[in-house]
């Protein structure tokens, strides 16, 4: 997911690892799968980008933005509900992350 952030927000290899403050060898075993991100710095990617870390980990395959009406529509009671612990999980994830980083609730 991380190369999908990436050519999203169309940036090149070498301006994410500059962004991230990280090694190119880093980040290429990062986007090639060979070495997974820690919590940390996956907060400071989901923060950066205003991402979740359920999307970046691949725990989710879309963005919960990217989720319409009529697809949530055609899901269960039990999906809905996980859809929406999911977000609270990421969103409470990213704001003790956001603190630990010195980044102010506002």
């Amino acid at each position: 997911m991380l190369k999908r952030v990436k050519t999203k927000n169309n940036l090149t290899q070498k301006e994410l690892v500059e962004i991230l403050g990280i090694s190119q060898g880093s980040y290429a075993n990062w986007e090639k799968g060979k070495r997974e991100l820690n919590l940390s710095r996956l907060g400071d990617i989901a923060i950066y980008f205003d991402i979740s870390i359920d999307y970046l980990t691949g725990k989710i395959d879309k963005e919960y933005g990217e989720v319409n009406i009529q697809e949530l529509e055609q899901k269960s009671e039990e999906k809905i509900e996980k859809i929406i612990q999911d977000v609270i999980s990421s969103m409470l994830t990213i704001l003790k992350v956001g603190r630990l980083k010195g980044i102010p609730k506002s």
